[in-house]
């Protein structure tokens, strides 16, 4: 062994200082310029400096796992800490718009002016809404004078439609799309485990999430905790669709199909939104019409009591009170709209936005002009954001892009459901199919819970709403090369 070793020593290069001086060098100057920006600058900032370099490297080799890191970034499951920010004027840039901005770089040498003339059907749309975001800033700060730093604030969010194009121009063969769906799917599992974590331990992981006892109405259930992930909710919703999806049209196992259903099907149970759990079972009800027609309807009924029952089994081992909580939070939902109940506050934001309407119903108010009184709740800046905050995301277009604003996404809406629909049941390749089934109705979900939650003007549901219109752009980019 001994003269093994040594044999094969001595065919190695001898390592002679002068000549490898330059390599030496270089490695003790990147470990010292390593440990002062460790001592100096926050550790955050430091792993931030190198986070970014590798994403944007991922991104050159791997294109669309580049769009999965940014997604990932906006999921709110990587710690805020690991996020920075870069303070700019009276703003700020974060990690998401950094990413952005270096993807759409990227992109810009990958732009074939056949693919966007092609897909102009589902990008016109998308186009307005960023033509009306100029025109809200200027309402905003020019027409109701308000603050930069507020009305940037809010139309920084609309830089989240660039994702349609990234996904364009970075998922461009089956291959791709295929790593690009695996990367989604992921994230929908880390959201689910995310909530599910919360749910079980009651400490929040997930950036911006609602941790706290279950509240229906006026009983609260001090041992069940409400976990939510705000608009990451909707990749989870996805993540669901799109493998029960692929079962149908028996591209997974089942063995497959089911672990992962479970997981998803608990991360939504645990999040009590109401709205997600009736619009997910309706918009599930659609995806399996449109693959198998009447009979798919009795077959994913089947699959998603199954998937139910089981996640609640699951859960309740960790609050034994939660199937009989889940009852009670589906039964109240009659009761709802009152005074004081969480429909009820809602009817009286609609209230002040009408009001502030009927002032600028053609143009709106503009990005960062206040529309209700303030109240002071925490005493803190939140309190001043909350007058612009409005739950409903229609009215909210309304108010704050006019006419055109609400005009623009009801065309963008009704046209990829049209077009969802007609590509869902006459595709001839079975994967793509399938997949158009599920944004489909992974687009249904959001499209109707935007009654109640601002997703249209929400940085993570304008990026799903993204997701959707950039995948469907691709499908339909991979029909026409067939």
């Amino acid at each position: 062994v001994v003269r093994t070793v040594a044999i094969h020593s001595s065919r190695l290069p001898a390592f002679r200082l002068p000549e490898h001086f330059g390599l030496v060098s270089t490695i003790i100057f990147v470990s010292l310029i390593i440990g002062l920006l460790a001592a100096v600058l926050p550790w955050w900032f430091v792993i931030s400096l190198f986070l970014l370099p590798i994403a944007g490297i991922t991104t050159i080799i791997v294109p669309e796992i580049g769009i999965v890191i940014l997604l990932l970034a906006l999921s709110g499951v990587i710690p805020p800490s690991l996020l920075p920010e870069i303070p700019v004027g009276p703003g700020k840039l974060l990690t998401s718009d950094l990413l952005i901005m270096l993807l759409t770089l990227i992109a810009v040498f990958r732009v074939r002016g056949k693919v966007l003339v092609r897909s102009l059907v589902w990008t016109k749309p998308v186009l307005l809404l960023m033509v009306l975001t100029v025109a809200g800033i200027v309402v905003g700060k020019f027409f109701f004078d308000s603050p930069v730093k507020d009305v940037l604030q809010e139309a920084r969010i609309q830089i989240n439609w660039m994702i349609v194009f990234l996904i364009l121009f970075f998922v461009d063969n089956e291959k791709r799309l295929g790593r690009f769906l695996t990367g989604i799917l992921v994230i929908a599992l880390l959201v689910a485990a995310a909530v599910i974590y919360q749910f079980a331990t009651g400490k929040p992981i997930i950036a911006n999430a609602r941790v706290e006892d279950l509240l229906t109405l006026t009983t609260s259930y001090s041992d069940v905790t409400r976990s939510t992930a705000g608009g990451a909710i909707y990749f989870v919703v996805f993540g669901l669709f799109f493998v029960l999806a692929r079962l149908f049209a028996r591209q997974m196992s089942v063995f497959l199909v089911f672990p992962i259903a479970l997981v998803l099907a608990a991360g939504i149970l645990v999040s009590f939104g109401r709205g997600i759990w009736f619009t997910s079972a309706l918009a599930a009800l659609l995806m399996a019409y449109l693959l198998r027609g009447p009979r798919g309807v009795g077959q994913i009924l089947i699959a998603l009591a199954i998937a139910v029952m089981s996640a609640l089994t699951m859960l309740a081992m960790f609050k034994p009170h939660t199937i009989v909580a889940a009852y009670e939070r589906v039964i109240s939902t009659g009761k709802e709209g009152d005074r004081n109940s969480s429909l009820g506050w809602r009817f009286e934001e609609a209230d002040f936005a009408f009001s502030k309407i009927s002032q600028s119903p053609l143009v709106g108010i503009g990005y960062g002009t206040p529309y209700k009184p303030f109240i002071r709740l925490t005493g803190k800046e939140e309190d001043i954001a909350l007058m612009r905050y409005i739950h409903n995301a229609y009215i909210g277009l309304w108010l704050k892009l006019g006419v055109a604003g609400l005009a623009t996404v009801i065309w963008l809406s009704w046209g990829t459901m049209v077009r969802g629909i007609r590509e869902s049941r006459h595709l001839s390749n079975e994967k793509l199919r399938s997949l158009a089934a599920a944004l489909t109705a992974g687009f249904l979900v959001p499209l109707m819970t935007s009654m109640t939650q601002p997703e249209w003007l929400a940085p993570l549901g304008i990026a799903y709403f993204a997701l959707v219109i950039g995948l469907f752009a691709v499908v339909n980019r991979l029909k026409q090369t067939e």
